[in-house]
């Protein structure tokens, strides 16, 4: 991405409040607290310097692996 460029990346938590406190204890800065949104979505902002964001959930255990 070039500078000043942004994206966004929304995930949908089961509990919002929950998420962000487990991601405070792991050192991760909230950059917008738990909030309520006009658009009725309780939601928060992290910000990541990096630019990765990984999120990954396998269903099946692969064939062969232990």
């Amino acid at each position: 991405m070039e500078k000043g460029d942004h994206f966004r990346f929304y995930r949908e938590p089961d509990d919002a409040a929950a998420t962000a406190d487990a991601l405070k204890r792991n050192g991760v800065r909230l950059v917008k607290d738990v909030h309520e949104t006009r658009w009725g979505t309780r939601e928060f902002a992290i910000k990541d310097e990096a630019y990765r964001v990984r999120r990954r959930r396998r269903e099946e255990p692969r064939r062969g692996v232990m």
